[in-house]
């Protein structure tokens, strides 16, 4: 038997940001987004609303990952129930099993006017103006990138930097 010499083992780190739902099996992230983290002071509150549990899994684990706060409404009458609760955008899926994402943001907005809503869906660009049309704000097409979610953040929610 060979005498081997005693090495210590590889150590990998876990990364806080996946590019996509495959890096974050292999726990890979882009730098750029891991420079780019920022403490927020007052915590934003998202709400996700997704049937999948994958999906909510993911998008949790990314708005947690930039400091905000979120909660999961797994079905449109779950989503209307907590809209009103002192949230600061929603992502909406449009393919939930009661009601569709269009129809929960139409009955949102007869209430609520001001609170950005993001469609965030598998059904791809050929919805964008629907959702639009809808009282929708933004459009991300599933799989979520990180990259992509963070640019909706940063461009619907107000982040008070702090060094």
């Amino acid at each position: 038997m060979r005498n081997i010499p005693h090495t210590n083992p590889i150590q990998f780190r876990p990364m806080p940001f996946a590019k996509n739902n495959q890096d974050i099996a292999l726990g890979l992230a882009s730098d750029t987004i891991e420079q780019d983290i920022r403490t927020v002071t007052a915590k934003n509150r998202i709400l996700i609303v997704e049937d999948n549990l994958i999906n909510q899994k993911v998008a949790k684990l990314f708005i947690e990952k930039f400091g905000y706060e979120a909660d999961i409404a797994s079905n449109g009458k779950e989503a209307l129930a907590m809209f009103n609760h002192g949230y600061s955008l929603i992502l909406m899926d449009l393919g939930l099993p009661d009601l569709d994402g269009i129809e929960i943001t139409k009955k949102i907005r007869e209430q609520n006017k001001h609170i950005p809503i993001i469609a965030c869906t598998a059904s791809g660009e050929s919805y964008r103006r629907k959702c639009l049309d809808a009282g929708m704000d933004g459009f991300i097409v599933k799989p979520l990138m990180i990259e992509e979610l963070k640019q909706i953040l940063d461009k619907f929610l107000v982040v008070k930097k702090t060094h």
